[in-house]
């Protein structure tokens, strides 16, 4: 923060008065800060799966390898983490189209409406 870069020259009731922030708002930040990190033993394993898995797992597969190493964690929070960690799947899932009764040549073939009957009586 600026504050703390500042602190040793002024005085930080003057800091706080000229950056127009609460005092308690800056001990509660201060206090956020310096709390150890919740997940990093959880962020440690997800970024070696993924790395070990060349950057193609998403955090639905990290999901399943961690719930296979018996380490349950929301999917939301392994999606942050990814993010805080920058690990961004760069391959895309590349699917077939099916064309379902639309203008396929089978269909057309077999179309016995389109030739025209006469018939015999």
């Amino acid at each position: 923060m600026i504050i703390d870069a500042l602190k040793g020259k002024y005085a930080l009731p003057a800091l706080l008065s000229r950056l127009k922030m609460a005092k308690s708002s800056y001990y509660y930040q201060q206090a956020v800060m310096n709390k150890p990190d919740k997940y990093l033993s959880q962020r440690v394993q997800i970024t070696s799966i993924f790395h070990e898995n060349r950057g193609i797992y998403g955090y639905c597969r990290i999901y399943l390898a961690l719930k296979r190493k018996e380490i349950m964690l929301s999917e939301k929070i392994i999606c942050r983490i990814m993010k805080e960690e920058k690990l961004l799947v760069l391959c895309s899932n590349k699917r077939k189209q099916f064309v379902f009764g639309g203008n396929n040549a089978r269909s057309r073939e077999h179309d016995l409406t389109r030739f025209p009957f006469k018939s015999a009586v």
